[in-house]
């Protein structure tokens, strides 16, 4: 292979991965967020419900990129099959909450408030399951 087609195959390789570069970063930030649910007390917190499998660990949940208007809480309740006897125990892991992780023994548990001040960005929060710390769920919210 001369220089001149080696050179044009670089160039063409460059032109494709700034391109998928590109691509990546557009399809992070076209997230879609609905605004949350309602419930909980008052039925004026959004609502969360996590998902747990038959061991208890976080599975999923029902609203995963949605909007957090900063005088709302979250209000997380869990979904658990039968065959667990009782609500599995989780935390969950957010920084922005300040301090401790939020622990539950429970079948719901409500956010602490939001800052005012906080900045309008997306945030990851982490749930993990008592009894599988290996296995967390990682689901976001955009606070407004």
């Amino acid at each position: 292979m001369n220089s001149t087609a080696y050179g044009k195959a670089i160039n063409r390789a460059l032109v494709i991965l700034v391109a998928l570069l590109i691509s990546a970063c557009t399809a992070q930030t076209n997230t879609q967020f609905r605004p949350c649910k309602k419930g909980g007390p008052g039925n004026n917190h959004c609502l969360v419900k996590i998902s747990f499998d038959k061991l208890g660990c976080p599975i999923s949940v029902d609203e995963d990129s949605f909007d957090v208007e900063k005088a709302r809480r979250i209000y997380w309740v869990s979904v658990y099959p039968p065959e667990l006897a009782e609500p599995p125990e989780y935390e969950i892991y957010f920084d922005p909450f300040k301090g401790n992780p939020i622990k539950t023994r429970k079948n719901a548990k409500v956010s602490p408030r939001f800052d005012r001040s906080a900045p309008d960005v997306v945030y990851k929060y982490t749930i993990v399951g008592t009894a599988c710390k290996h296995k967390p769920l990682d689901p976001r919210f955009r606070l407004r």
